[in-house]
């Protein structure tokens, strides 16, 4: 068990963090942060559209439960917006709540993944597995952490959010390594996470990136490349 708490942690918290510290080398400029959250955004648009719903749809061998799944992702994420939002536009309500919600997001996303290291950990694979995930979480925690780049002071916030969006994936470890899990659960659990990331980017990331910079089209494409790149490596 303290093997697959280890390696989950590097997995998850790891890469997590690690994109949060080169949160840390960006300028503290709305207009450059603006575009960072524009390249942030096209990542994550990739991690939804060629990552989790392909792998949803493939476990649940169709359409119906991924799609049933992105929307209850949405509409939960919907709900924690509007217990957290003041009448404030998104730029002007504080950035610490945007990061927030980007961390409960990545957190959501994140334990799935945790289920497919404990499932590696079971047939011997684990090591490679977490090796690749950790990888693939780096530019996730750097969508964590830059909302709070915006805040003065709250760079260590950031870091704090980007590792605490990592503990699911070593709550998933454990029980996928105890449990078998299921195709369909699994396609829920990747649905639910893509429908929660995907509201993420289009109400809180590219609103702030549009209203910060002037490149926000071209920034969130070369977001998109960046992480189609990275999941076809990684």
């Amino acid at each position: 068990m303290l093997y697959n708490i280890l390696v989950s942690f590097i997995a998850g918290v790891g890469g997590n963090t690690l994109g949060a510290l080169i949160s840390l080398f960006v300028k503290k400029e709305y207009n450059f942060v603006g575009r960072a959250l524009g390249v942030a955004s096209g990542v994550m648009l990739a991690v939804v559209f060629f990552d989790l719903l392909p792998d949803a749809i493939h476990s649940a061998d169709g359409l119906i439960l991924p799609m049933l799944g992105m929307c209850i992702g949405g509409i939960l994420m919907c709900v924690s917006a509007r217990l957290t939002d003041s009448n404030a536009s998104r730029v002007e309500q504080g950035f610490g709540s945007i990061g927030v919600r980007i961390m409960i997001g990545i957190a959501i996303h994140n334990f799935p993944e945790g289920l497919a290291i404990g499932g590696g950990i079971s047939i011997g694979h684990s090591l490679a597995t977490a090796i690749l995930i950790g990888l693939h979480n780096i530019p996730e925690g750097l969508a964590v952490a830059l909302p709070y780049r915006l805040d003065k002071g709250q760079w260590y916030r950031g870091l704090f959010a980007s590792a605490l969006a990592g503990i699911p994936t070593i709550v998933g470890a454990i029980i996928g390594s105890l449990v078998s899990t299921t195709n369909y659960a699994m396609s829920l659990f990747l649905a639910l996470a893509g429908g929660a990331m995907l509201y993420i980017v289009i109400e809180d990331m590219l609103p702030i990136s549009s209203k910060t910079q002037k490149y926000t089209s071209f920034t969130v494409l070369l977001g998109v490349l960046i992480g189609a790149i990275v999941i076809y490596v990684v």
